[in-house]
């Protein structure tokens, strides 16, 4: 039988999980997930928007270039089996 305290880590790693893998697509969306808002109320209190304008544009700049590699990976896995043909 397990105790509470295992019961309520399965249950976050759960959430946490889901959060991430089901980002939303649009910015708008995005910002409305709460760890966003408070991030961004975070910035906003201290005064850090050129800090966080730079995270943000890291992050935003990281989720381009990973799409763009799945994007080459399934083209060059096209061309070859169009070749292989």
């Amino acid at each position: 039988m397990q105790t509470d305290k295992t019961t309520k880590t399965k249950n976050t790693k759960n959430t946490d999980n889901s959060v991430t893998d089901a980002l939303p697509s649009s910015f708008k969306k995005f910002r409305r997930i709460p760890e966003v808002e408070s991030f961004y109320r975070f910035i906003f209190e201290n005064d850090l928007r050129k800090e966080g304008k730079v995270i943000i544009d890291k992050i935003l700049l990281k989720r381009k270039l990973i799409r763009m590699a799945a994007k080459n990976a399934s083209k060059k896995t096209s061309r070859a089996k169009t070749a292989k043909h």
